[in-house]
């Protein structure tokens, strides 16, 4: 039984109205883009395949030129120089603590300094950012600007008492005290999420555990029937993907 608003199906001696899907207003998917003619990109862009995780293909060759991570890297502490918002101070400490930025942090400084020169302001360092009048907003603004979109909010003393070590690596020193790694056993793989990755806590159960060590914080991991308070440490995955 039908009509023009929709269909019925009979439910026991009653009809009860189903949605019809083909009739509704669909909004149209937007797309959003933030143009700028004043941005200087100092290194080379580079070539990424576009994140698409459906059943249907892209058209080839589904690339697009992005930021390199040295280039977003320093773009964030040119950011945090000039208008020192928690969401920059959370970002730069977060990509610092990646392994795979050891090695590059003359890079990562020549390109900063190149971006510096490009807006005409200072080359931001611990002391300066310190001393600036963005620097009690910055710390009263923490929990309210990244508290909705995190899982768990750690502490702003945490994430500020890195910031020297940032500019002293970016220096040629390295002070940071990283734990040797454990020994790989046979059949596993050590496992890192992409630097695009956000770090948010939420989605698959693998990610609280991940965000946790990322953050420096402790998982309330229940097992074998009581909580146990664990510190994560490595993260590995068995040739079975498990």
């Amino acid at each position: 039984m039908a009509n023009h608003s929709g269909r019925y199906l009979a439910n026991g001696q009653s009809l009860m109205p189903v949605e019809n899907k083909l009739h509704r207003n669909f909004s149209p998917a937007r797309i959003k883009l933030d143009l700028t003619k004043d941005e200087t990109v100092v290194q080379p862009p580079v070539i990424r395949p576009i994140n698409h995780n459906y059943p249907d293909p892209l058209p080839a060759p589904a690339q697009v030129r992005c930021y390199g991570f040295e280039e977003v890297f320093a773009e964030k502490l040119r950011a945090m120089g000039e208008r020192c918002r928690p969401r920059d101070l959370y970002d730069i400490v977060n990509l610092f603590r990646r392994p795979d930025f050891r090695k590059h942090a003359a890079l990562v400084q020549k390109v900063l300094q190149q971006k510096c020169e490009a807006k005409n302001v200072p080359v931001p360092s611990a002391e300066s950012l310190r001393a600036s009048p963005m620097f009690e907003d910055l710390r009263n603004e923490w929990d309210n600007m990244l508290a909705h979109q995190l899982r768990a909010l750690p502490d702003f003393d945490q994430f500020w008492s890195e910031v020297p070590l940032i500019f002293a690596w970016l220096n040629g020193a390295d002070p940071r005290d990283v734990p040797e790694p454990i020994p790989i056993n046979h059949g596993e793989e050590t496992w890192m999420p992409p630097p695009k990755f956000w770090t948010s806590g939420l989605g698959s159960r693998i990610e609280p555990v991940r965000f946790a060590a990322v953050n420096r914080l402790l998982v309330d991991l229940r097992y074998l029937a009581r909580n146990r308070l664990i510190e994560p440490y490595s993260l590995r995955r068995t040739s079975a993907a498990n």
